[in-house]
């Protein structure tokens, strides 16, 4: 399994989640826990499901390629699904347009 780490708007959720359980402990409401829960609960709901997702996905460069500045790659790269599900909402399409 890949590592997943936060990025700066994950780090941002953290701290809010936190201050709203601060908050919520101060004033005593249980609304506030509720709410808290809702939002952490469908965060990490979300997390498992795209690294399930992502982790069964592979992305194999070619064996050798070279990039101008401002330019896109011209060869093309292998992506493979590992798993027997579909990946859902990810599709992978072939730009036929660019090529010569």
């Amino acid at each position: 399994m890949r590592k997943t780490r936060l990025t700066r708007q994950g780090w941002l959720f953290l701290w809010g989640s936190v201050l709203l359980y601060v908050a919520s402990l101060t004033s005593q409401s249980s609304l506030l826990l509720l709410l808290n829960g809702i939002f952490c609960g469908c965060y990490l709901i979300n997390w498992r499901a795209a690294r399930n997702t992502i982790a069964s996905v592979d992305l194999a460069p070619p064996e050798s390629e070279s990039f101008a500045e401002g330019g896109s790659a011209t060869q093309s790269w292998r992506v493979s699904n590992r798993s027997n599900q579909p990946l859902g909402p990810i599709q992978v399409q072939h730009d036929h347009s660019s090529e010569p």
